[in-house]
């Protein structure tokens, strides 16, 4: 073989490399029927909040306050989730919180932990120092009342609801400006009702 035809050679196979690995990371059909069949019956459902829910907000805990009926932005961390590692990277979310506070959206961390877990998450939360109020649902009751709703992919943990407690928006607009542009579009739709 020539230089000329090993050239080619090498740049077919680069291409070839390059069209494998955005396969790979592309979601199979199947998968992609999967996420949009999760999508619309979470979108189908309606998120409830618990009675009681304390907030640490400042350090300090404090007995819940009614919720707004308005849009709501929430960042839910289930018992699953590792609470203590999200505790220790809210900061990560700092986006997030600067999204929400110029479009004047309410926002709900909601940490629902185990109940035998909730004093080293309050402690890794305190630790943590942070600015936005979190909620504490200390008795698990937010998980059990949505977890038939909420998947357990990740990626459905941060949705937007509308005043009737429906997800609209599924995903964190601070990695996504088409997540950010569809809420902004929604809240402008709410506020011109």
């Amino acid at each position: 073989m020539t230089h000329k035809s090993l050239n080619i050679h090498s740049t077919c196979f680069q291409h070839l490399a390059l069209f494998l690995g955005i396969l790979c990371l592309l979601p199979s059909c199947g998968e992609k029927q999967q996420l949009r069949k999760a999508l619309r019956e979470f979108q189908a459902a309606t998120i409830t909040f618990p009675d009681k829910m304390s907030i640490l907000e400042n350090g300090h805990i404090k007995d819940s306050i009614t919720l707004q009926g308005g849009p709501r932005f929430v960042v839910y961390v289930s018992p699953e989730d590792c609470s203590s590692c999200r505790a220790l990277h809210l900061a990560d979310d700092s986006n997030l919180f600067d999204f929400a506070k110029k479009q004047s959206l309410d926002l709900y961390i909601v940490f629902s932990t185990n109940p035998e877990d909730i004093t080293s998450v309050l402690n890794d939360l305190i630790l943590a120092s942070h600015l936005y109020p979190l909620w504490i649902d200390s008795q698990g009751e937010f998980s059990r009342n949505n977890s038939a709703v909420i998947p357990n992919d990740k990626r459905f943990h941060y949705f937007l609801l509308d005043p009737k407690g429906h997800p609209v928006v599924v995903g964190n607009p601070a990695h996504s400006d088409m997540i950010k542009s569809l809420i902004i579009n929604f809240l402008n739709h709410e506020e011109k009702r």
